[in-house]
């Protein structure tokens, strides 16, 4: 009796299961340029950062190794074609927290998700559509790990202040993507500087403009002391928060 009872919960059980989401097979990893993987590809003005083709699964994401991309039988175009669109659906589940000032203008958003597709919902054009009301044509985008995306608006020089934040959180985190700047327009995505080069007085290249003046002149955190250094990055990469390639040999 109790075998059969074992039996007949069975199914019970597996209907009683939540459904998982389906799995996306084609999406963007955005990592460090450091990885070096066969497919890896540039993104204009970025030294530091690459998109490489790859597909979700129940951990997160996995770069596709050269047979698994040539089994697809894309071409890059359109594979990124189709993986933005997974990126436009996964930032239709993304609730934006909006940072404003006392004025009740809006300052910056983060967004945050457990996702590993988190990182890559900046290169969808339905993120550009998005965020320009709030923020204007122009975007800036931190992304340093594959769960966080900070947004700013292009002409507000405060993000620069997130500097030591951004580097605390790439090296410390298990999938960090990047320590450049992101510029998002409906031109699309270009980087514009980083959080790496210690020649310059400013983390950043001298691109960026300075704040227009009906932005707050005080950056959304507290700036730093005037005895701490201006952040910069190690010219190694950490080691220890490196993704590991999961690319099949």
């Amino acid at each position: 009796m109790r075998a059969i009872l074992s039996f007949l919960l069975i199914p019970l059980l597996a209907s009683a299961a939540p459904d998982k989401p389906p799995r996306e097979p084609r999406c963007l990893a955005v990592e460090p340029a450091s990885l070096r993987t066969a497919l890896a590809k540039p993104i204009p003005g970025a030294r530091l950062t690459v998109l490489i083709p790859a597909r979700e699964d129940d951990l997160g994401i996995v770069h596709l190794s050269k047979e698994e991309f040539a089994a697809t039988g894309l071409s890059w175009d359109k594979f990124r074609r189709d993986a933005e669109a997974a990126a436009a659906r996964h930032l239709r589940s993304l609730t934006p927290t909006i940072q404003k000032n006392e004025a009740g203008e809006p300052l910056y958003a983060t967004l945050r998700s457990k996702s590993h597709l988190t990182a890559s919902v900046f290169f969808c054009k339905e993120f550009h559509a998005q965020f320009r009301k709030p923020f204007g044509d122009q975007l800036v985008v931190l992304a340093p790990d594959r769960f966080t995306l900070y947004v700013f608006p292009r002409n507000f020089s405060g993000f620069q202040e997130f500097g030591q934040r951004i580097i605390e959180e790439y090296q410390k985190s298990t999938w960090p993507c990047s320590l450049e700047a992101f510029e998002v327009s409906s031109e699309g995505v270009r980087g514009i500087g980083s959080f790496d080069d210690g020649a310059d007085s400013s983390p950043f290249s001298q691109d960026l403009p300075p704040a227009a003046s009906s932005n707050p002149s005080s950056p959304p955190n507290p700036p730093p002391s005037s005895k701490t250094p201006t952040p910069r990055v190690p010219k190694r990469s950490p080691k220890s928060s490196a993704p590991p390639d999961h690319s099949k040999k």
